[in-house]
């Protein structure tokens, strides 16, 4: 069967969970399907530089682009670089041969549109992913946000319509699609998977705290710094590691120095997918203050090594991994700091902890969530 993923959103600035689950769940798929991806030219530098084990095999298909978005920070500017994406895609695909399936790896429209326009002349299937839904965070009313709201509910009237299957990673999501128009019977409850660890955590911790994910205020990054003072109070000599980029970045290195944090904060920025398991395996526990998460591949990542988590309760993550990580009230900085520091002192609920962790992603391996993916593939 040959099919084409699309993923027009790549900025070659780090790669996401749901990036991530794509590029390891084709790897899978390659055994019995024919899959091509495309994405933009700088994509693909990016992967081959940093991930060129996760490619390996893959066709990819370069995907025309004027000005890559890396250069970009102005809003309307970033804006122009999904249209210039979304219209040369379209054009590429248009003179390109027929897939009989289309994937769009997001909802978003630089993925949609030029899928549909696929579908509508070659009659080809089409699958959507959608991983969460905007207007489900909790976000500023700032003109960005309103706008991603605006091309989100543009986008899911589109997917309603021509989408074939919709592939969804948790409960909440799929009954607001449902409440949105989208027919039940089309709305596939997957999950996102992760590779099987097949290392030991490290004798010795070189850190006590891990935090991985992008750098941006909806991760709780701002919190990062007032959870680590909370538990220097009772443990001076706390590490915490950082890894990961972002628009927040800038402002922890600063944060780092004014506070004389150097000894206690770790800023290691991107680092390659070996450098980062090697990190997470010589840590003790996990920390995500995130205030929106779509699934959580990095929780999951940190879980299946056996590192306790604690994390702020939004639903997705209860849904998701109940009983693995310890959940606070959102925002609540001091009870975050009070679970990190029980975990740090007392032996045994660590143990338990971490056992609890790893017996928590034991259904989200990738082995079990592709096999389940192509067997819908297949019917359609």
């Amino acid at each position: 069967m040959k099919i084409l993923i699309i993923q027009n959103g790549w900025s070659g600035q780090g790669i996401s969970g749901g990036d991530k689950h794509l590029l390891d769940i084709l790897q899978f798929w390659k055994s019995r399907l024919k899959p091509s991806l495309m994405l933009p030219y700088s994509g693909i530098r990016f992967l081959r530089h940093n991930y060129p084990e996760k490619i390996h095999g893959l066709d990819l298909i370069g995907s025309w682009e004027l000005v890559t978005q890396t250069t970009l920070k102005n809003l309307w500017q970033i804006i122009l670089s999904y249209l210039q994406r979304t219209i040369l895609s379209s054009i590429q695909l248009i003179i390109s041969g027929r897939f009989y399936l289309v994937i769009a790896s997001s909802h978003f429209l630089y993925d949609v549109l030029p899928l549909i326009l696929t579908k509508s002349l070659k009659g080809s299937k089409l699958v959507v992913y959608v991983y969460h839904l905007v207007s489900f965070q909790n976000r500023s009313e700032s003109l960005r946000n309103r706008l991603s709201s605006s091309f989100e509910l543009l986008s899911l009237k589109l997917v309603r319509t021509y989408a074939d299957a919709i592939f969804t990673d948790n409960t909440k999501t799929f009954e607001e699609l449902q409440k949105r128009g989208l027919k039940k019977e089309k709305i596939f409850l997957t999950s996102v998977g992760i590779r099987r660890p097949d290392y030991l955590r490290s004798g010795q911790a070189e850190f006590d705290l891990c935090f991985s994910g992008r750098l941006v205020k909806s991760k709780g990054v701002n919190d990062l710094v007032q959870i680590l003072k909370g538990v220097k109070n009772n443990v001076p000599e706390v590490r915490l590691v950082v890894i990961g980029t972002g628009d927040e970045e800038a402002k922890l290195i600063r944060v780092q120095k004014e506070l004389q944090l150097e000894g206690n904060l770790i800023l290691k920025g991107f680092v390659k997918e070996k450098t980062k398991f090697e990190v997470l395996r010589c840590s003790r526990v996990f920390v995500l203050p995130s205030y929106e998460e779509g699934w959580g591949i990095s929780l999951a990542e940190a879980l299946s090594l056996g590192l306790p988590a604690v994390v702020y309760d939004l639903p997705v993550l209860r849904e998701v991994f109940n009983g693995g990580p310890i959940f606070c009230h959102l925002g609540d900085i001091d009870e975050m700091a009070e679970n990190i520091i029980k975990l740090l002192s007392d032996q045994d609920y660590y143990q338990q902890k971490s056992w609890d962790s790893r017996n928590s992603v034991e259904k989200y391996y990738l082995d079990a969530v592709a096999e389940k993916e192509i067997k819908i593939l297949e019917s359609l």
